[in-house]
């Protein structure tokens, strides 16, 4: 689990991608997600910041039987979505 000791900043896709290949399944920290929903995005958010954390990775497609990562393709960057969340946070 190296990435979730490397500063978020830092995250590559390569980091992400090598994290989803060593199969980590979800838990009460870790969360994959397909696509970015505002809506659907924020109650995990709230989930996290109301215990001890975790990390959301989006762009990944997981299992719904096992938990595991199957695909991680990744997101279209096309700002939009950092904006999105940014909008989300100060509601």
């Amino acid at each position: 689990m190296k990435l979730l000791l490397k500063p978020i900043n830092s995250f590559t896709f390569q980091d992400v991608s090598d994290f989803c290949s060593e199969g980590y399944l979800e838990n009460v920290q870790l969360d994959y997600k397909k696509d970015f929903s505002p809506k659907g995005v924020a109650k995990h958010f709230a989930s996290f910041s109301n215990t001890r954390g975790g990390l959301i990775i989006f762009g990944v497609e997981e299992d719904e039987k096992t938990g595991k990562p199957t695909k991680w393709d990744g997101l279209n960057n096309d700002c939009k979505f950092e904006d999105q969340i940014y909008q989300r946070q100060g509601r």
